[in-house]
């Protein structure tokens, strides 16, 4: 009731009001915009929208306030004949029903969800029953048909419902796959052939050590293995997919076994004297030598031997893939002859290197040996000898040096060599 105006007055007052305030809100606001509704309802059941536009600052116009102020003041005699709602609804009551999956398989499940605002006493009816909360969640297990949900609640307008259906579907056959291998073990550089066939399927594709798109049943041949090879083939169809290995084992060739030939120039010396040794492998990776020589040989080769002066064995094995190779070769050796003698004579030094006199010279050195350049004896002589034999030389050639050294015993360089030669 508006305050100061009876019953009957406030009725005429506001049929007349109504209006007038539509046209005086109609007028713009020159201010930031507020969108509101105000649903109005009295006895006559009038129902009447207003939009209004307040200011961001503290005056507003007089006449749309006044106007503001005399709507709010009619029909306001019970709660049951007016309704103001400042949020934009009309206060009808809502029922939302979903559900998780329209189509499943045979002993599925789905899940029912609901919510509803202005509603009470919410009956579940079809393939479902009993009283629901006003929203809730529900599993509905081991559905084996169609099924439809229906969802019902009491509102102050009256019954609300909403409902939801699923379809239930055939499982489709998962597929099946029969794959294997016309050999499982083989040698390198060999092939097999792969068999396969698939039921229940659209399609099928390789991996692994095979690549590309398939057909769902067929043979391949694989060339040329080198190594341990996986071979995989998916095939897939409505039901599902299967998988299949196939796992071929590749065994390297049997290696061959090395072969060696080894000889020396002659098999019989004289003493002191020297061979040639040669030798060649096949299938061989590398080769020592054992015996009266030593050290790691190349595969193929030769090598002199000299200074021979007692029987002689020389051992070469070579190895490989395939296994060990070993030859030998056996030198005979004269015995030594020691009548033979060289007599040596020189001129001794009178200067340093540096040109000075020498005043201190203490001895002679002779060395001698069998290969030029390479003397394995060597003898004294002292100081005041310029003579010398040397005896008990065996057959062969012979090389011979002399050297004179001072009282700090500092050598000089040798004198030019010289050779003898014994039979």
């Amino acid at each position: 009731m508006t305050a100061g105006l009876p019953d009957d007055s406030q009725q005429s007052l506001c049929s007349s009001i109504v209006p007038c305030v539509h046209l005086l809100l109609s007028e713009p606001f020159p201010a930031m915009p507020f969108h509101g509704r105000y649903l109005i309802s009295n006895e006559w059941n009038t129902i009447m929208t207003a939009s209004f536009k307040a200011l961001s600052g503290s005056i507003i116009r007089s006449l749309p306030l006044l106007a503001l102020l005399l709507l709010a003041g009619c029909g306001a005699s019970s709660q049951e004949d007016s309704v103001l709602d400042r949020g934009g609804n009309t206060g009808a009551a809502t029922l939302s029903l979903d559900i998780s999956a329209s189509e499943i398989t045979n002993g599925d499940s789905v899940t029912l969800t609901w919510n509803s605002s202005q509603a009470s006493a919410c009956v579940a009816s079809g393939d479902w029953s009993g009283s629901k909360g006003m929203s809730g969640r529900e599993v509905i297990q081991n559905i084996t048909s169609d099924s439809q949900f229906v969802l019902s609640c009491n509102s102050p307008d009256g019954q609300i419902s909403d409902y939801a259906t699923v379809r239930v579907v055939e499982q489709p056959t998962a597929p099946s796959l029969q794959f294997d291998s016309n050999s499982t073990n083989v040698m390198q550089g060999d092939s097999v052939i792969l068999n396969w066939s698939a039921s229940n399927a659209d399609s099928c594709s390789a991996s692994g050590d095979w690549q590309g798109s398939l057909a769902t049943s067929g043979s391949r041949q694989i060339d040329n293995l080198q190594q341990n090879s996986l071979f995989i083939l998916d095939c897939r169809g409505a039901g599902g997919s299967v998988r299949q290995t196939v796992t071929v084992n590749v065994q390297p060739p049997v290696p061959t076994e090395p072969s060696l030939s080894f000889s020396a120039s002659q098999t019989s010396v004289a003493y002191n004297g020297s061979v040639t040794l040669s030798w060649s492998s096949s299938d061989a990776d590398s080769c020592t030598a054992s015996g009266d020589w030593s050290g790691n040989k190349s595969v193929t080769g030769s090598e002199s031997v000299s200074g021979l002066i007692a029987d002689s064995s020389f051992t070469l094995e070579c190895s490989g893939a395939g296994g060990t190779i070993s030859r030998q070769v056996q030198i005979s050796v004269s015995p030594e002859v020691s009548n033979g003698t060289a007599t040596l004579s020189w001129q001794p030094p009178t200067e340093n290197t540096d040109n000075t006199p020498l005043e201190d010279l203490a001895g002679f050195r002779i060395y001698y040996g069998t290969e030029s350049g390479n003397y394995s004896e060597s003898v004294d002589v002292g100081a005041g000898v310029t003579e010398y034999v040397v005896e008990n030389l065996s057959s062969g050639t012979w090389y011979f040096v002399v050297t004179a050294y001072n009282s700090l015993g500092i050598e000089s360089a040798p004198s030019d060599e010289v050779s003898k030669t014994f039979n």
